[in-house]
């Protein structure tokens, strides 16, 4: 299995923090940055072999410096790939890096793939265990009551069997409380359907989108998180969570 790390992103909601500073290497506690956090989670899992950082030209030397000082520490393989990029107007979109990535790579393999802006604080080897066990595509997914929390987000809803039916980005009026998180379990033919999705013109952004074209393609399993999760994307939610865990 491989592992796939989008931090190439420009967080311009986290200004001035994320102005020269990608997001990814923000600290939570001390100088331990959120990426620590998943590499970490990673290290449970015994089948994953390599992990790859997809980040921008922009700030490709701060993650080099960071696997300088930090990369030792794990025992996975981590390769950062810088996909090119500069500026916002020029970025990939989270789909585009995947994408990016897997060509890059010539990834054939089951993939983990996550959001280096997500914090949680759940068992990531419990969402794996799932999907070995069921053998299907797995995402993340969380009970959120606050409505205009989830109009933020990607809302799912799942059948009795716990499919993937619908999903929407950013809905007006969310029809569930059922919140998709960028943690996501793909199996290797999914792997190969990145491409096609983009040859079709889709969206390149939020990745929750080829959820939202992969599921009406194939079976997409809901994994109801037990714990915590948090989408570090403002600097509001940067401090909710340095202020508990850190």
């Amino acid at each position: 299995m491989k592992a796939i790390i989008l931090g190439a992103g420009y967080a311009t909601r986290l200004y001035p923090l994320t102005k020269h500073f990608p997001k990814a290497l923000l600290p939570i506690e001390e100088k331990k940055p959120i990426i620590n956090y998943i590499l970490e989670q990673f290290e449970s899992i015994e089948a994953i072999s390599d992990v790859y950082i997809v980040t921008n030209s922009k700030f490709y030397n701060f993650f080099a410096e960071w696997e300088k000082n930090f990369g030792q520490n794990f025992k996975n393989s981590i390769t950062i790939i810088n996909n090119g990029t500069k500026e916002e107007e020029d970025r990939l979109g989270a789909i585009g890096d995947i994408n990016f990535v897997i060509n890059d790579k010539n990834i054939k393999q089951d993939t983990v793939i996550i959001a280096g802006d997500n914090f949680f604080d759940f068992y990531l080897k419990d969402v794996y265990n799932f999907f070995e066990n069921n053998k299907k595509d797995t995402v993340c997914t969380m009970k959120i009551l606050e409505k205009e929390k989830l109009k933020s987000m990607g809302v799912a809803k799942i059948d009795k069997h716990g499919k993937i039916i619908s999903l929407i980005e950013k809905p007006e009026n969310p029809q569930t409380n059922d919140a998709v998180f960028a943690i996501y379990f793909y199996k290797k033919d999914t792997i190969a359907l990145f491409s096609k999705y983009l040859e079709e013109g889709n969206p390149r952004d939020a990745p929750g989108h080829f959820l939202g074209w992969l599921h009406k393609r194939k079976d997409v399993l809901a994994y109801s998180i037990k714990g915590n999760c948090y989408d570090i994307g403002t600097i509001e939610s940067y401090e909710q969570v340095r202020k508990i865990y850190g």
